[in-house]
């Protein structure tokens, strides 16, 4: 449904985790401490990623889907919001 707000801001984190775990997983942590200590977009980036997660509302996204998406599209809302 176009201009259907979920509530799980989807745009503001999808990908994030990944790339992050990623960065990690290829043994580039100390480039994440870098950032993390001396670039300020890095720790403002961070700290929205943080405020987005804490403003989603994973039963408000599931109650809408459940009343606003159609039924076989619901599975995508669930692993979404796993």
């Amino acid at each position: 449904m176009p201009g259907h707000q979920n509530r799980l801001m989807l745009p503001a984190w999808l990908g994030a985790g990944a790339a992050l775990q990623h960065v990690i997983e290829n043994g580039m942590k100390s480039v994440l401490d870098d950032m993390w200590h001396d670039w300020p977009f890095c720790k403002t980036r961070i700290a929205m990623l943080e405020m987005v997660f804490a403003k989603a509302d994973l039963w408000l996204a599931e109650y809408y889907d459940q009343r606003l998406v159609e039924k076989r599209l619901w599975p995508l809302g669930e692993e979404l919001r796993k």
